[in-house]
């Protein structure tokens, strides 16, 4: 049987201290029929040059393609580039700071599921690096927050409305669910993923679960959801928190208890 082409978009921006370490682990995949799209948003540093000395390096064995902005544009739109040039029936997103298990790909495309599903959700083990140690951490969503895909189509709306417990470098979808979607929301120019999954509940896509780790994913300080060391909410983050409550959630949410304590949550 011959294997589907799964397209692999990774989206970089001043990662030249770690992007080969994702790189690397796209080449090491156990699944061979892969288009890598790399997407970066207009780096300072060596990021793209390292990319394209890799695809030199690679492009005997692997369909590679490198896109680059004049001008930093957001994860949302890099993200968008890439998907959108994309062949592959399945779309893997991955960001340059994150590593795929060596047989994530193949493990996605044995699913059970897979002929049917639209989307798919997995798991990631967390990991961060303390002076040049690699240090291995939970296991995301735990059993707790994986009570998430046992609800109700219209509970998993309700519950994703006041938290996004969905690990998004985890999940694999196909590309004509994108196009049907038209692709993430660029009026959110920071994070893609929250918006979309309330957008495909909306329209009654179907939330497939596979428990399995496909995925490491790299906890830093910098990241736009991450923390820094004061414990202060990310800039970008709260930015993004008062465009979700704009766009989304004061439309969605009916109560205005609720709308009010979102919105005092918010500005505390």
């Amino acid at each position: 049987m011959e294997e589907k082409l799964v397209s692999i978009v990774i989206v970089t921006y001043n990662f030249e201290k770690i992007i080969l370490e994702c790189l690397e682990s796209v080449e090491r995949q156990t699944y061979r029929n892969l288009e890598i799209i790399i997407s970066d948003d207009c780096s300072k540093d060596e990021t793209l040059k390292i990319c394209e000395n890799w695809k030199k390096l690679n492009e005997k064995n692997l369909k590679i393609k490198i896109l680059s902005s004049l001008k930093n544009e957001g994860v949302t739109k890099n993200i968008n580039k890439g998907v959108k040039i994309a062949n592959g029936e399945w779309i893997k997103i991955l960001a340059g700071d994150d590593l795929l298990k060596e047989d994530a790909i193949e493990k996605f495309m044995q699913y059970k599921n897979l002929k049917e599903a639209e989307i798919i959700f997995s798991k990631a083990e967390t990991f961060k690096i303390e002076n040049n140690i690699r240090i291995r951490g939970e296991i995301v969503p735990n059993k707790e927050n994986e009570k998430f895909y046992m609800l109700p189509e219209n509970e998993k709306l309700e519950s994703l409305l006041e938290n996004n417990n969905i690990v998004a470098p985890a999940t694999i979808i196909r590309r004509k669910l994108l196009e049907k979607m038209n692709y993430f929301d660029e009026r959110f120019k920071m994070v893609e993923d929250w918006p979309f999954w309330i957008k495909l509940l909306k329209n009654n896509i179907k939330f497939y679960y596979y428990p399995i780790v496909t995925v490491y994913y790299r906890k830093s300080n910098s990241s736009v959801s991450g923390k820094g060391a004061q414990g202060r909410i990310n800039k970008l983050m709260y930015e993004f928190k008062k465009e979700y409550y704009e766009y989304i959630y004061k439309n969605e949410v009916k109560s205005k208890i609720k709308k009010w304590n979102k919105r005092m949550e918010i500005l505390k």
